[in-house]
């Protein structure tokens, strides 16, 4: 990595930047160091650092400078902790004394000076992060901060925790704990611009594992109205503010605190710091009272920034003037929200819209809200309004809102796919219009409602949305509402509307969408391949308008059927079942094109499915497998009159010998399936993994790839994980069923175990697709590979990072796999905190109440109406229950350690989807699962059952497991 920090410095990395942490590397690297504390793993790092690339100049948007500058956050963040570091001040000084040699192992070369800066500045920001309980969920943090060329920032940013509790997650969305979803999208709304995350409930808690992201926007962004989604996979969806993010008014003065850049509050008011900084709209005037001070600092987002100190008078004009005070310790840290029914459409202008008045309330930092003293003036009853607090005298809040009457609703009539009705109930209007050119509307009033008939112009193309303006006496609001259009319409991720039955690429399902009317309150979504199908029944949300089907949503789904057929070109049926309405099929299949070889070339096989000028930039790849880690070569596209023809040469006759992969690059238009060129000769390699992938016999290649993975399984430093890893990074865009060896790695329970928990630099989601490609399932592990694979990773970490700090990186690179393991398997909670406990004190202790507490498990699942299997039968009381498993339980039961850890009796069709999890645990325990790598087919009985009910699944194992424990079929 030293290495790497000197092609960086001399390709022109701005250490300057770095040192005065300015500029977007500062920004990342203070960003990084603040989200991890001092507790994360390199993986996250990474990962951090690449979802901020957006804030690097383009140059340096590199995986190697991703990779330097996690570097640079991880021996910043080891640093401080070998040194004791708590502050900025002196820490050169420190750290000489405490490690004379560290400057050998920071990653970049340079000299004291510039360390000096960088040091202090990025252990600063690291030594100032403090765990804090927070009082409310979720809130968003505001600040401005000065940049180099003395103008400002305003930046806002919400820190997702490692755990979110359920409760109070369902109070911010107003709705009970038990509607939450197991499984769920969290997404932050600014002005459209969004940033998700993934939300895992963690087995046999109330709570949930997050997936951490470091969410931000800054600029004229980081003002506007901060919103949470929850979204579940079945389509329901639920929104809120979050806290302290509502949107900062144009028309009000922001404060911020002069010590941290905090903010404050806007309006008028006290604020306990001794000074502040005040932004100010441009003309308005500052008049600082007696004893107090009001000096100039510049503009942020075109507003004047003051910095202020004692009791200050802001005024626009006479009729709207502000006054704030400084140094108050009795102010309260309230900020003024209003709290009602919020009507949750796509309002563009005003963009926040209440049924009824909404209340004006304080909300504190504990999340206790009370109403104002007085009531705000509103300046309509209904319609688009202006608002300010009080009624008289200083301003203290103001704001721009749409009020409609309680009985409000807006609602859609389909007639065909190019015409429809949308229809303002009760909302008081006087007209409504549609802003688009290619659309006729017509529009009637009755005494209740406005009602605009829409028909598409001939020859235009239906739009997914419409824009349309609704007036009032006083002014006029305009919302964003889908075209009513009857039936299901499909849309890719640029946009580009689909037709029924298109094929589509099943690892390429970003943005793809099907949108159905949600007044149809019986949809159903069916994935098939061959004998082997998922149903589901999906709820629109209570008041939407629409429901929107997003297929990466179910990507588990289809990833698990393709995964049965091992033909390359198998394809997934999607289709959609609106009642009342024609279904819509769509195809997914591993790849949506083939390539043809000759002698010399290789083609497309469909050249119509891309415009000449797309061909012409698709890249075509071709990686030489016996050496991973060579940079591709990237084919030139063959041309007709300068145009693309769809012909690639390989030229085999000028290619070295071996074995040739010919694939899409990631960011290819067209994920054409990738094919295996091999150019005879004789091969020179001394690594066994190279040789096994370059093996031309199927069965020799299969045998030499279990060897190579056997001794990697026991050697986490082997030089073929290396290899592994490149191949990983190089192709890890393809389906993983490109190669060989990650099919036998799948077949490899010490492998997989070993692939899961290894110190290593996999890419992002990488292990996450490894059980919905391929036929596996990490719940088949046994016990033992799981601690024998945590043996391994202690010894490469030591031998990696020496004993004192191979101890601490191993400690918190396992703590972070098996959280992140459990959160997406929440079956495998009790198994790794098990297999942990002779390495990690925390997991011994809790292993040995487990112990104690395993004697109960069974009462739990079995025992009466109220246990675990009961409340499973009558969930499922009149469904279909899967019966695949029941001739493997038969056999299963003749085995007396088996028997008496599953249900004690025979329950005939839900034997199977009862005890399959009781039996795996058992088998688990007792390293008794080679059938199922044996057999890899099972695997789709496995993922059938447990899909029937997910919870159960999850539940009923780590109960097994705490039983066999308590039973000592294995021990801690």
């Amino acid at each position: 990595m030293r290495y790497l920090g000197s092609v960086a410095v001399q390709g022109g990395l701005p250490l300057r930047l770095l040192v005065e942490a300015r500029g977007g590397i500062g920004q990342v690297l203070g960003r990084v160091l603040q989200l991890a504390g001092s507790r994360a793993t390199q993986p996250d790092l990474l990962t951090w650092v690449d979802s901020l690339q957006g804030l690097l100049p383009r140059t340096y948007r590199q995986s190697t400078i991703f990779a330097l500058l996690a570097d640079v956050a991880w021996s910043i963040l080891d640093l401080k902790e070998k040194a004791r570091l708590t502050s900025g001040a002196n820490a050169v000084r420190q750290l000489d004394q405490a490690i004379p040699n560290w400057r050998d192992r920071f990653p970049l070369p340079i000299d004291d000076t510039q360390v000096r800066g960088l040091i202090e500045q990025l252990v600063r920001d690291v030594a100032a992060v403090r765990v804090e309980r927070q009082t409310i969920c979720l809130p968003v943090a505001r600040r401005i901060e000065s940049e180099a060329n003395h103008g400002w920032m305003l930046q806002s940013r919400l820190d997702l925790p490692e755990t979110l509790a359920a409760a109070p997650l369902a109070s911010l969305f107003g709705i009970a704990p038990e509607e939450l979803p197991r499984m769920a999208e969290l997404t932050l709304t600014v002005a459209g611009h969004e940033q998700s995350t993934a939300l895992r409930r963690l087995a046999g808690s109330d709570s949930y594992r997050v997936e951490r992201r470091p969410w931000g926007v800054s600029d004229r962004l980081a003002g506007e109205e901060h919103v949470l989604r929850l979204r579940a996979a079945n389509g329901r969806l639920w929104s809120a503010t979050a806290a302290k993010g509502d949107a900062f008014e144009a028309d009000l003065p922001w404060i911020f605190s002069v010590e941290d850049g905090v903010f404050l509050r806007q309006g008028s008011g006290s604020v306990p710091v001794r000074e502040a900084w005040l932004l100010l709209p441009a003309g308005w005037s500052v008049d600082p009272q007696a004893n107090s001070e009001a000096t100039a600092q510049g503009q942020c987002l075109d507003r004047n920034v003051w910095r202020i100190r004692g009791q200050v008078h802001a005024q626009k004009t006479s009729e709207f003037s502000y006054r704030i005070r400084t140094g108050q310790a009795n102010a309260g840290e309230d900020i003024l929200v209003w709290q009602g029914e919020r009507y949750w459409l796509d309002f563009q202008i005003p963009s926040v819209a209440f049924k009824g008045r909404p209340k004006l309330v304080e909300a504190g930092e504990s999340g206790a809200r009370h109403p104002v003293n007085g009531e705000p003036q509103f300046s309509a009853q209904v319609g688009p309004v202006t608002t300010r607090y009080p009624a008289t005298g200083t301003i203290q809040h103001s704001s721009r809102l749409l009020l409609l009457p309680q009985g409000a609703t807006l609602t859609l009539d389909c007639c065909d796919s190019r015409s429809g009705t949308i229809r303002l109930e009760n909302w008081q209007a006087m007209h409504a219009r549609v802003l688009a050119p290619d659309v006729h509307a017509d529009l009637r009033r009755n005494s209740q409602a406005v009602l605009l008939h829409l028909a598409m112009r001939p020859g235009a193309r239906t739009p997914e949305k419409v824009d349309i303006e609704v007036t009032w006496p006083q002014a006029t609001a305009k919302l964003r509402v889908p075209f009513p259009a009857k039936g299901v319409r499909a849309f890719d991720g640029d946009g580009r509307e689909l037709k029924p039955n298109d094929l589509l690429a099943a690892h390429r399902l970003t943005g793809v969408r099907l949108h159905v009317l949600a007044g149809d309150h019986n949809i159903g979504l069916d994935f098939s391949l061959g004998k082997y199908k998922r149903v589901h029944k999906l709820r629109p949300a209570p008041g939407a308008l629409s429901l929107e089907i997003r297929l990466q949503d179910y990507a588990t789904d289809i990833q698990h059927l393709l995964s049965s057929d091992d033909k390359p070109d198998a394809q997934v049926r999607v289709t959609v079942r609106p009642s009342g309405a024609t279904s819509f099929p769509l195809c997914l299949a591993r790849y949506a094109a083939k390539l043809d070889k000759n002698d010399t070339e290789i083609s497309l096989d469909n050249v119509a499915v891309l415009s000449p000028e797309a061909i012409s930039h698709l890249p075509v790849m071709a990686l030489r497998l016996e050496r991973p880690g060579d940079e591709a070569i990237r084919l030139e596209p063959q041309t007709s009159q300068g145009v693309a023809t769809g012909v690639w040469e390989f030229a085999p006759a000028t290619r070295e010998p071996g074995s040739w992969l010919i694939y899409p690059g990631e960011e290819a238009a067209l994920p054409f399936r990738p094919t295996l060129w091999t150019v005879k000769g004789e091969i020179h390699t001394d690594s066994p993994l190279a040789r096994a992938i370059g093996s031309a016999d199927q069965a020799a290649r299969e045998a030499a790839l279990d060897q190579a993975i056997q001794v990697m399984a026991s050697n986490f430093l082997a030089p073929c994980w290396l290899e592994l890893d490149r191949l990983a990074v190089q192709i890890g865009h393809l389906p993983l069923t490109t190669l060989d060896v990650w099919r036998r790695l799948a077949r490899s329970p010490q492998g997989m175990a070993a692939l899961a928990l290894r110190f290593a630099s996999l890419p992002a989601g990488f292990l996450d697709r490894v059980d919905q490609e391929l036929p596996f399932a990490w719940e088949t592990v046994p016990a033992s590979a799981w601690r024998q694979a945590m043996g391994y990773l202690d010894r490469q970490c030591q031998e990696s990072f020496g004993d004192v700090a191979g101890a601490a990186v191993f400690a918190i690179h396992l703590d972070a796999r098996i959280k992140d393991l459990s959160a997406s398997h929440g079956a495998l909670a009790y198994l790794l905190g098990i297999a942990s406990a002779p390495f990690l004190p925390s997991a011994r202790q809790q292993a040995r109440v487990l112990a104690h507490t395993g004697k109960q498990c069974a009462q739990q699942l079995f025992a009466g109406a109220d246990s675990l299997s009961m409340k499973l039968r009558q969930r499922h009381a009149n469904e279909q229950w899967p019966v695949d498993f029941n001739p493997i339980l038969n056999g299963a039961r003749r085995q007396a350690n088996v028997a008496r850890m599953l249900h004690p009796d025979a329950l005939g069709y839900q034997d199977g989807a009862i005890n399959l999890p009781l039996l795996l645990a058992v088998q688990a325990a007792t390293n008794q699962t080679s059938d199922w790598f044996a057999h890899p087919e099972n695997i789709h009985v496995l993922r059938t059952h447990r899909s029937f009910d997910p919870e159960w699944f999850d539940e009923a194992y780590n109960l097994t497991i705490a039983r066999c424990l308590a039973d000592g079929l294995f021990t801690v």
